[in-house]
């Protein structure tokens, strides 16, 4: 038997099994790709990334890369509602001095 996570994201319970497949863009509304899976910390059970396949053409050079997916930190989503929307920026204000 599969076994799905529960994501919380903006107060709303999003199931696991909702997620492949779906659209992810960034805040600015350019695509991404399609979310393939999702990384879950066994022993606590937090959400730690997104895997994503990028559709061609996309930008992804920010995100590290893996097996043909695109890894996105779960602290980067904004939003899973029709979309999963992304905040690229977001990574970069944790690093500033």
């Amino acid at each position: 038997m599969k076994r799905y996570s529960l994501v919380v994201i903006e107060m709303v319970r999003v199931y696991g099994r909702t997620l492949p497949g779906k659209q992810v863009m960034t805040v600015d509304g350019a695509v991404i790709g399609k979310l393939v899976d999702v990384q879950v910390e066994m022993e606590t059970g937090i959400l730690k990334c997104f895997l994503v396949k990028p559709d061609p053409g996309a930008e992804v050079d920010m995100f590290e890369k893996g097996e043909g997916c695109v890894v996105i930190p779960a602290k980067l989503v904004r939003s899973i509602k029709d979309y999963i929307v992304v905040d690229t920026k977001a990574g970069e204000e944790s690093h500033e001095v």
